[in-house]
């Protein structure tokens, strides 16, 4: 009995000012059902700050107990999480969406965006139950996640579900302007040795295409933002395990 599903996920990631790119890339991730009592391989709790303080429940409660700290009440009759799974001791989540549904889709969402460092900031919406369309919503960024866009920048997420499978979108802006952005969009993948073997390998691959992009960009002479210049606007942080 597994209960999570394997996800082929296609991303198109593009920048608009500056050095402008746009490229697309295939990626595995695994959608959870938080609310099962079986456990994911390469899935730990210690690893999300959403979920690592509420040990002595399952993980549904867990992100139930969290996204009320941040006014989302319920009653939820899902708690998923779109994420990508750790293999031999590393894992690695630029962006884990833990998504609460009702009437099956979702209608909240707790965005936990992780950086390089293993630093860990999470971006709630709000209860989406009265609005039709997916969840959007809009967050000062206060985090250092990429030396090329400044920390006061805002993050636009976009989160909804066709068939059930979860689609996102991440955008940053500065000024009122569009500067990158992220789509993601999911189909399913037959479960076995070969997708237990693309979740395995896809930390992996995430962190050195993030840090190879990141070369191209500094060698192109886009102005770079060191990890302590402005510690003032590196705002509700919290240390996750990232080894």
């Amino acid at each position: 009995m597994s209960n999570f599903r394997p996800l082929a996920c296609r991303v198109i990631h593009g920048r608009e000012t500056g050095a402008q790119r746009k490229f697309c890339y295939w990626t595995a991730m695994a959608h959870v059902d938080l609310d099962s009592s079986v456990d994911v391989p390469g899935l730990r709790r210690e690893d999300h700050v959403v979920l690592k303080d509420h040990s002595d429940c399952t993980l549904g409660q867990a992100l139930r107990i969290e996204a009320s700290k941040y006014g989302l009440e319920g009653p939820f009759e899902k708690a998923t999480m779109l994420t990508n799974l750790g293999l031999l001791g590393y894992v690695f989540n630029p962006l884990t969406a833990f998504i609460l549904w009702r009437n099956k889709r979702p209608v909240a969402v707790l965005m936990q965006v992780t950086n390089t460092f293993g630093e860990q900031k999470v971006y709630p919406s709000k209860d989406m139950h009265d609005h039709q369309g997916p969840i959007d919503f809009w967050a000062p960024k206060y985090f250092y996640v990429s030396p090329f866009i400044p920390l006061d920048s805002a993050f636009h997420f976009r989160l909804g579900a066709q068939q059930g499978l979860p689609w996102m979108s991440v955008e940053s802006w500065v000024e009122g302007k569009k500067v990158l952005y992220s789509h993601l969009k999911a189909r399913p993948m037959q479960d076995g040795l070969l997708a237990r073997l693309a979740l395995g390998l896809t930390p992996y691959l995430v962190s050195f295409a993030i840090h190879w992009q990141a070369l191209l960009l500094w060698f192109k002479g886009l102005p770079f933002i060191r990890k302590n210049e402005r510690p003032e606007l590196q705002t509700g942080v919290h240390y996750g395990k990232c080894h």
